[in-house]
């Protein structure tokens, strides 16, 4: 099998990699389009989590980025009060509802 793969790749012009390198490819992928760990190890017929974790989470930069990206827009900002233009702090909870 895997010298009819060597021959497609290299019928296609394709880089080099071994059928193997592809389960790789295939979690990374997973994991850029926002498929979480539990995705991966189902997909790839791990019989556990920490075994897919531990293999296949390397991470392509964008992906890092992203990620980090969405993390910063979970904190909270300050905004301006309109009237003094003195920065007000957002609030981290809700205030409490009034009956």
């Amino acid at each position: 099998m895997s010298d009819v793969f060597r021959r497609l790749c290299r019928e296609a012009d394709l880089p080099p990699i071994k059928l193997r390198d592809l389960r790789h490819v295939a979690a990374t992928l997973i994991h850029a389009g926002g498929g979480d760990i539990h995705t991966i190890k189902e997909t790839l017929r791990h019989g556990t989590i920490q075994l897919a974790s531990d293999t296949y989470t390397s991470l392509l930069p964008q992906v890092d980025k992203e990620a980090a990206r969405n993390a910063e827009a979970q904190v909270p900002r300050a905004r301006r009060d309109t009237t003094s233009g003195t920065p007000a702090h957002a609030p981290l909870t809700q205030e409490p509802l009034n009956d």
